[in-house]
């Protein structure tokens, strides 16, 4: 009767020597697992992010360079408001864009190719919305989140460029 007790006894404790093995293996390879999956997942929404800013790239490429050109010519010269206005309009009606505007910094003027031209005013203030904010944030040209237009109530981009 010993022997089936020792017998016993060397039995449930390898078991459980096991049993204790067994789960501490499974705990390490669920953690590798969570990290790995964790990082695969990183890497691949970094990759999704650069190819859509490639596509942006390649899709509004020109509207890039045009609104970037503008803001060079703006920045080199002291035109008159009337004269940035027609030069918007020029540019709206050889390109694709709907409106066209500028937006100062020193007193909030915004000048616009429909000759909607203002000061900033109560109900709107350039200075104020995101697409103004994040140029001046990242001092570079910036393609905006889609939005509804407060001149027309349809979803738009901007396109924005510093000017120096």
């Amino acid at each position: 009767m010993k022997r089936k007790s020792i017998a016993g006894k060397v039995s449930f404790g390898v078991s459980l020597l096991f049993i204790i093995l067994l789960a501490i293996l499974s705990y390490i390879n669920y953690s590798d697992s969570k990290a790995n999956t964790t990082e695969l997942l990183v890497n691949e929404r970094e990759k999704v992010t650069q190819l859509d800013e490639s596509l942006l790239k390649t899709q509004f490429g020109d509207d890039i360079n045009t609104v970037e050109s503008l803001a060079k010519l703006l920045g080199s010269s002291n035109y008159s408001n009337e004269e940035v206005e027609k030069t918007l309009k020029v540019i709206e009606n050889s390109s694709g864009f709907d409106l066209m505007f500028v937006g100062y910094q020193n007193n909030g003027m915004m000048i616009r190719s429909n000759g909607n031209s203002h000061l900033p005013t109560d109900k709107y203030v350039p200075r104020k919305r995101s697409w103004y904010q994040e140029v001046i944030k990242e001092n570079k040209t910036i393609i905006s989140e889609p939005y509804i237009s407060t001149t027309g109530q349809k979803l738009s981009i901007t396109i924005a460029a510093p000017i120096y």
